[in-house]
């Protein structure tokens, strides 16, 4: 499985990186897996580990919480929580 960080459904990243996969698929370049598209909510929170700067703290509140969102990740099943 291969997750693929902002890679929701209203990112352009995510069809692309899909179609580049299927280009491999046909020459067996790529082992079978699956794709993951990740929407991130708030990057710095999700992609950022904390810091200990006070004024990078007061400026950017919700950033730092890398280990909870791979947490997430890793104990979660993968589906849509849209629905």
């Amino acid at each position: 499985m291969l997750y693929l960080l902002d890679g929701g459904a209203e990112r352009r990243d995510f069809k692309h990186f899909a179609g580049r996969v299927h280009l491999g698929s046909p020459w067996c370049i790529n082992a079978p897996f699956i794709l993951v598209g990740v929407e991130s909510e708030d990057r710095r929170a999700e992609f950022t580990q904390p810091s200990s700067d006070p004024k990078e703290r007061k400026d950017f509140p919700t950033h730092g919480q890398a280990e909870r969102f791979r947490r997430f990740l890793v104990r979660s099943p993968a589906r849509d929580r849209r629905s």
